[in-house]
C-alpha cells in the first residue's frame, strides 16, 4: 500500500497538472437552482484511514441534510475498512483503484459529486470525468477549475471541519463540529471477537499505539518502551495496538512486559472498540488518535511535523505535547519533508511530562467499564 501510495503521488507530482488543463471548466451552477432534487451523492476520499475516518461528520451531516439520498463512497482499498464502522450510513463503497468500481461510477450519473482531496489533482480529474450537475471540491491549486463549487481549505483549522466545509459549500450553510460531542458509538461498530474479550482479560486502561503512517510522526520505540515500563510499575492495565506494519514495533516494546499487545492481531472495528472502552490512547499523529476522537476517549498526542490544530484531537479530554523548533511544522498537504534536524521537533516530547500528562488524566489507574 505505501509503494502505491507513491507511485500515484509521484504520477500527480508529474502528470496531475497537466491532466487538468485537458478539460473545459463544468458549467456554473445557478444559486436559484433546487437542492430539494438531490437525491444521489458521490464522496472521493483517497488517502489513509486517518483522513477517511475524520470524513465520517461529513458523511452524518450529508445524511442530515439529504435524508431521502443515497449516498456513495469512491475511495482507496487501504481506507475501505473505516466506512464499515457506520454501515447503514453510506449505500456503496467503492474503490478508485479498482479499475471495476471506477468503470461503474463513470457509468452511473450523480446529482453531486463531493471530492474531499485536499491537494493532489487526480481526484479531481476524477470528479470532472464523473457524470454530475454539480461537482465540489477544494480550490488549493489548479484543480479549482475542474470544480463548479470551489471550496477555501483552511490549514489552521481541525480536519473534520474542512470537511464539513465542502458540504457549506454547495448548502450555503453553516456546518461545524462539537468537539466535546463524539461522532461516533461502540454500539456503531459492528462486533467482533476482540482479543481483550478472551481468556477472562481484564479490559484495558490504557492504550498505546506507537505506529504511524510516516517514520517521522513516531515518536520512538525506546521511548515507548519507557512508557509502558512506568505504567506496568504504576499499576495501570496497559496494551498496546496498531497494524500489521507495526507488529514488530509493538514487539520490541512488549517484550518480557506484563502488557498486552494487539498490534497486527486485531482488524479494524476490533481496535475501534477496544479504543472505544479504553480510558487513555497515547500515540503519535495516526488513525488510533482519530479514533480517540471520534469515540470521546481521552488521549495524548505526540506531535512533531504536522500540525496539531489541523490534525490533533480537539475538545477537553485531550491533551497535545508539542514543542515545536522554527522549521516545525513542516508536513503540507500529506507530505513531510526529509529532515536535516533527525525529527528533533517529536524528540522534544520528553518521557516525563508524559507520564505527567497520563497522572493528570487518570490519577490513579482504574478500569472502564466494557460496556460503556
Amino acid at each position: 500500500m505505501i509503494r502505491q501510495r507513491e507511485v500515484l503521488k509521484t504520477i500527480d507530482r508529474f502528470l496531475g497538472g497537466a491532466l487538468v488543463w485537458l478539460f473545459r471548466p463544468p458549467k456554473s451552477i445557478s444559486d436559484q437552482e433546487s437542492l430539494s432534487m438531490i437525491r444521489t451523492i458521490l464522496v472521493i476520499r483517497p488517502g489513509g484511514m486517518g483522513d477517511a475516518l475524520l470524513l465520517i461528520p461529513l458523511l452524518q451531516a450529508i445524511h442530515r441534510r439529504f435524508p431521502s439520498a443515497t449516498i456513495e463512497v469512491l475511495a482507496e482499498r487501504r481506507n475501505t475498512e473505516i466506512f464499515g464502522l457506520t454501515p447503514n450510513l453510506v449505500s456503496k463503497v467503492l474503490c478508485y483503484d479498482r479499475i471495476g468500481d471506477f468503470l461503474r461510477v463513470l457509468g452511473r450519473r450523480y446529482d453531486v459529486v463531493i471530492d474531499t482531496e485536499q491537494w493532489y489533482r487526480l481526484s479531481a480529474v476524477a470528479a470532472r470525468l464523473i457524470r454530475a450537475e454539480r461537482r465540489i471540491g477544494f480550490a488549493t491549486n489548479e484543480r479549482r477549475r475542474l470544480f463548479n463549487i470551489p471550496v477555501a481549505y483552511d490549514q489552521g483549522r481541525y480536519e473534520a471541519e474542512n470537511f464539513l466545509a465542502l458540504l457549506g459549500g454547495l448548502t450555503g450553510e453553516l456546518f461545524s463540529l462539537d468537539p466535546d460531542r463524539p461522532f461516533l458509538t461502540v454500539r456503531t461498530v459492528p462486533r467482533g471477537n476482540p482479543l481483550s474479550e478472551q481468556s477472562g482479560r481484564a479490559p484495558i486502561t490504557v492504550l498505546i499505539a506507537p505506529g504511524a503512517g510516516y517514520p517521522e510522526k513516531q515518536w520512538g520505540p525506546e521511548k515507548f518502551r519507557q512508557l509502558a515500563e512506568w505504567l506496568v510499575e504504576n499499576g495501570y492495565s496497559a496494551g498496546l495496538i496498531g497494524g500489521p506494519a507495526d507488529i514488530h514495533l509493538a514487539g520490541d516494546i512488549t517484550k518480557g512486559l506484563p502488557v498486552q499487545n494487539f498490534a497486527g492481531r486485531t482488524p479494524l472495528r476490533e481496535t475501534a472498540r477496544l479504543i472505544a472502552t479504553a480510558a487513555l490512547v497515547i500515540g503519535g499523529d495516526s488513525v488510533a488518535l482519530h479514533l480517540a476522537a471520534a469515540f470521546g476517549t481521552p488521549s495524548i498526542a505526540l506531535f512533531g511535523p504536522t500540525p496539531p490544530s489541523q490534525w490533533a484531537p480537539p475538545g477537553k479530554g485531550h491533551r497535545t505535547l508539542y514543542h515545536p523548533p522554527p522549521c516545525s511544522p513542516c508536513s503540507r498537504f500529506g507530505h513531510i519533508p526529509p529532515c536535516p534536524y533527525d525529527v528533533d521537533c517529536l524528540k522534544r516530547v520528553t518521557v516525563e511530562e508524559v507520564f505527567a500528562a497520563v497522572r493528570e488524566i487518570l490519577p490513579v489507574p482504574i478500569l472502564k467499564p466494557s460496556g460503556q
